[in-house]
């Protein structure tokens, strides 16, 4: 059970594993392996246990795992979610968003994520997107590594079976959790795993394996055209916020789908799926100049603005009043983080800001603001429209104030009345728009608290 080997491949410098654990037979077999690694070469190694509180024994599957990892010698910390998928969301996608989400705020730079996903669960995701229609990157079922937050996800055992796992787990005479919701033959998943892969092994002994491989084959193919994709978006020079649509015309309908699908996947977003996608392509990009279209699906929305394509996430409205501010703090602002560096001869000077409480706010209307260089105050939306901000992200911005008195619009400027004087101290702002949630692999997991892996 290479699991360090494959750890180490990935991220040589590794100072801790971190193993998402939902008791099953599986993740207890990783827990055990990646305990082992502990063992023999001294690397910390942590579990992790995701509670949906979807069965009415969630808590109880969540306390036993947390017996079974402190009995491999490990600690096993449970996070718990009380939010519920918004009505129309599936399920099991929402949940293994925040799964994703959670695992990345928990992964530092040298820190790697271990799963337990197999070759059973590859063939099985391989059917799935096979038979709706998907593909080089939906075939490629299950990535084997990918970027999580700082860190990354591996998953070392793609190419092993569940019966090889069972074996494993049976040698050291380990107990493990049964998730009940995986014998519910309604669900597409478990038809294909107590019904149909079956059946093809009776025929075809290694089906999952050969299914495995055809899916690393696709990865593959995929990964290449990836590359591809991202050429082509450096070449139109896009950011993670706008992609320009000069010279978009002159790409090929296939190139045009592939580069609005890697450009969205770069960002974490949900994909949409291939009927929007290409709805992007004709609806949005194909629009007259001064059209404003959106396409929308859950989890994002693409609008056009100003020649070039921008991507929308659902983001809470900002607080409605007024938000006091310390610079030395990073203020969590709904749409995303404003922090404050300390500096000299720049910025909001500190003598200037003196007798003025900082705060934070929204916009409300009507504010005018004489930026630092300009000789004449201008109004907020005069700014936005010159320096080409969406209109549909300005109510989401923050303003930060000097007592009543507009000092900053962050990213933007600072007004000539607040800014620091030569050899003064300062803050310099710095704000960092909210990034979406990682979009996740296709679901294997449960949708109670044991199927979390």
């Amino acid at each position: 059970m290479a699991v360090l080997a494959s750890a180490r491949a990935a991220r040589p410098g590794i100072d801790n594993l971190l193993v998402a654990f939902s008791g099953g037979l599986d993740s207890t077999a990783l827990l055990a392996a990646a305990m082992r690694t502990q063992a023999q070469h001294r690397l910390p190694v942590r579990a992790i246990h995701f509670d949906h509180a979807w069965h009415c024994d969630s808590a109880h599957w969540a306390a036993q795992c947390v017996a079974m990892a402190a009995a491999l010698g490990s600690v096993c910390a449970v996070e718990r979610f009380a939010a519920r998928p918004p009505p129309g969301d599936s399920a099991e996608a929402w949940a293994r968003a925040a799964r994703y989400a959670a695992l990345t705020a928990r992964c530092g730079a040298q820190a790697v994520v271990l799963t337990a996903h197999h070759a059973d669960d590859v063939a099985e995701t391989f059917l799935l997107m096979a038979l709706r229609g998907s593909g080089p990157h939906g075939l490629a079922a299950i990535a084997p590594i990918r970027a999580l937050g700082a860190g990354l996800l591996v998953r070392p055992w793609l190419a092993l079976t569940r019966r090889t796992l069972a074996a494993y787990v049976a040698e050291l005479g380990l107990p493990y959790l049964e998730d009940p919701a995986n014998t519910e033959a309604s669900y597409d998943r478990n038809f294909l795993r107590a019904r149909v892969l079956p059946a093809l092994r009776e025929r075809w002994p290694e089906a999952s394996t050969t299914l495995a491989r055809a899916a690393s084959h696709q990865w593959a193919a995929a990964q290449l055209a990836d590359r591809a994709a991202d050429a082509t978006l450096e070449t139109l020079g896009a950011s993670a916020e706008c992609l320009p649509l000069a010279g978009f015309a002159e790409l090929s309908a296939s190139a045009q789908r592939r580069a609005v699908r890697r450009w969205i996947a770069r960002a974490g977003v949900r994909l949409p799926d291939a009927n929007r996608l290409q709805r992007i392509c004709v609806e949005v990009v194909g629009a007259a100049p001064d059209r404003q279209p959106s396409v929308g699906w859950p989890g994002g929305l693409v609008r056009r603005y100003n020649q070039c394509l921008y991507l929308a996430v659902d983001s809470p409205p900002p607080p409605p009043g007024v938000v006091a501010w310390i610079p030395s703090v990073a203020l969590h602002w709904p749409a995303g983080t404003l922090s404050a560096h300390a500096t000299r001869g720049m910025g909001l000077g500190w003598q200037q800001l003196a007798a003025h409480p900082l705060s934070v706010r929204a916009r409300r209307g009507g504010e005018r603001i004489r930026l630092l260089g300009q000789a004449h105050h201008q109004s907020l939306k005069q700014l936005w429209q010159a320096h080409k901000v969406p209109p549909w992200t300005r109510d989401c911005l923050p303003l930060v104030y000097a007592g009543e008195t507009l000092a900053a619009v962050p990213g933007l400027g600072i007004a000539a009345a607040f800014a620091a004087a030569p050899d003064q101290p300062g803050w310099t702002l710095a704000w960092q728009a909210r990034r979406a949630l990682p979009a996740g692999e296709p679901c294997v997991g449960s949708r109670g608290g044991v199927g979390a892996e």
